[in-house]
């Protein structure tokens, strides 16, 4: 039986715009098996909850032909998401996250941001230390993903890019002192732009130093924060030290005592970014371009489950 929301008879609305969730997903993405995408349905109902729609029972609402439009929007946008990104690092709790984001920001008629951190290309190898003038081929990767992603986003909704390059938080920083290692930074951080020129015909992505952000710049430098208690749950920070301790010992042959302090700074200093980028980036989306996807959740610090909105692509290969 259905039962009757508690204002219905004070609306007197017209049926012919009248659906459920799944209805309503079914006519914005007719043709395919739309309702069995992940977390759809909390869309509709986030949506909803911010007068998208104009509930008249439990299960049914009525909307507008503008509140159909917007919908349709959002769930395309919800599908192409789901299509293009890794669901296994995203919990229901990110996934709420996201959804809000993307609600506020075509309620807003603004565009969505969607930003990224990209870390230096470095020397690799037993005692190697400093970075390459060029850019690597992981770089060059992840360029290439988020320029199509930001582009295809930009044709559902208005979308823009801030691809920030990490001159801060450097590996080994102790043993940088004597070395050109801000010239090699230069070097790296010029090929890194031309490379985004090149992949950004529609002029949407635009790149900057990880120290334009002067808060970054006066509280991580290029040394990072270190506490012996950083601000992350235990388990995570258990799962990116071990993840660390394979890439590090095989890469650049690190102590197990050196890849514990470098996790202690990684996590104080993503933590202390994370709560930056809530605040400078309230309405935009993190995409991850590092290849170890458990330091992701170190943003959100001990707020597990009000995180920092991150899409994780699929990994190919």
């Amino acid at each position: 039986m259905v039962q009757v929301h508690p204002r219905a008879p004070e609306l007197m609305l017209s049926q012919k715009n009248t659906f459920s969730w799944k209805e309503i997903v079914e006519l914005c993405l007719p043709n395919s098996n739309s309702v069995s995408i992940p977390e759809i349905g909390q869309l509709v109902n986030i949506a909803r909850q911010r007068k998208v729609g104009t509930p008249i029972s439990y299960q049914k609402t009525s909307y507008s032909e503008s509140n159909i439009a917007i919908l349709c929007k959002l769930l395309k946008w919800w599908r192409f998401l789901n299509k293009t990104s890794s669901l296994e690092f995203r919990d229901k709790f990110t996934s709420k996250k996201i959804q809000q984001v993307i609600i506020d920001v075509v309620l807003s008629g603004h565009p969505l941001l969607v930003y990224s951190v990209f870390c230096p290309s470095y020397k690799k190898g037993v005692g190697e230390i400093g970075y390459v003038g060029t850019t690597g081929s992981h770089t060059k990767k992840m360029v290439s993903e988020i320029s199509t992603f930001i582009h295809a986003s930009n044709e559902i909704i208005p979308t823009h890019g801030i691809a920030y390059f990490s001159d801060l938080l450097l590996e080994n920083y102790n043993l940088l002192k004597n070395t050109a290692y801000r010239s090699d930074l230069a070097s790296n951080y010029s090929d890194f732009q031309q490379i985004f020129e090149s992949q950004n015909s529609q002029g949407i992505i635009e790149t900057k130093l990880l120290s334009e952000v002067q808060a970054f710049t006066d509280k991580i430098g290029e040394f990072g924060l270190i506490a012996d208690n950083p601000p992350i749950p235990a388990d995570i920070c258990r799962a990116v030290y071990l993840r660390n301790l394979v890439f590090y010992k095989e890469n650049l042959g690190w102590s197990e005592d050196q890849v514990a302090t470098r996790t202690k700074i990684l996590a104080a200093s993503y933590a202390f970014m994370g709560n930056t980028f809530r605040i400078l980036h309230k309405s935009g989306l993190m995409y991850w371009t590092e290849s170890a996807y458990e330091r992701g959740r170190m943003y959100s610090g001990m707020d597990q489950q009000n995180p920092l909105p991150i899409i994780y692509p699929i990994k190919n290969g």
